[in-house]
């Protein structure tokens, strides 16, 4: 049995989907379904965090190796211990973005079916803001925090200068405070505010990326 047909059977075996395990490693789906097929094989990072969701030793996804102890402790391809607790019982679930996921669609479709039935077409634009969401945390992608983040701040800034009366700009013109910060001024903050935190969190995210590849690299 190769290491992409032993990956599939534990999968199956805890009622796992691919999204799951990809969302649970941080990958794409493609990658696991890659290894499933032996097209690629996980790096040392991945067959670690393979072997602690499975709740299996990295012995046995890389070579087949069984342990019989319930917790075992056992090494990655560098030689470094690792402890992997032996489950009996498995909870694959609904990830946390499927859960706010789903939130986001029902929310949507009680908006659409208000916008309706009230005929209230501002509610469409919120309607559709819940939808847009729905799709940011159902879909399976690598690095999906960032699609989403960003993703998210480029739809409320398109949203705010083509549908809704409030602008971002408006923060640059020192012409719009005569009366007082307004809640088209706060909404133009937000936005500006939300743009800065992606910056730092992409910043930060793509640093934790890259220095996990180096311990990667290193343990090979």
């Amino acid at each position: 049995m190769t290491i992409g047909q032993r990956i599939s059977e534990l999968r199956k075996e805890r009622g796992y989907s691919q999204e799951y395990v990809a969302e649970k490693l941080n990958v794409s789906r493609q990658a696991v379904s890659k290894w499933e097929c032996d097209a690629s094989a996980p790096d040392t990072y991945n067959l670690i965090a393979l072997a602690e969701l499975f709740g299996v030793s990295v012995e046995y996804i890389a070579v087949g190796k069984k342990e019989s102890t319930a917790d075992s402790e056992t090494s990655d391809p560098a030689g470094r211990p690792v402890t992997v607790m032996n489950h009996n019982y498995y909870h694959p679930g609904l990830g946390f973005s499927q859960i706010v996921g789903i939130i986001f669609l029902i929310c949507g479709i009680v908006c659409g079916v208000l916008a309706i039935i009230l005929d209230k077409d501002g509610l469409v634009p919120v309607a559709l803001s819940f939808f847009f969401c729905t799709v940011l945390f159902i879909i399976q992608i690598k690095h999906k925090n960032l699609f989403s983040l960003w993703g998210g701040w480029l739809y409320v800034f398109l949203l705010e200068v083509f549908v809704v009366t409030s602008s971002p700009f408006l923060v640059f013109n020192p012409a719009n405070y005569g009366g007082g910060v307004s809640w088209r001024l706060i909404s133009g903050y937000v936005t500006w505010i939300w743009l800065a935190a992606n910056i730092v969190y992409t910043v930060f995210y793509v640093k934790k990326i890259k220095k996990q590849k180096e311990n990667a690299q290193e343990g090979l």
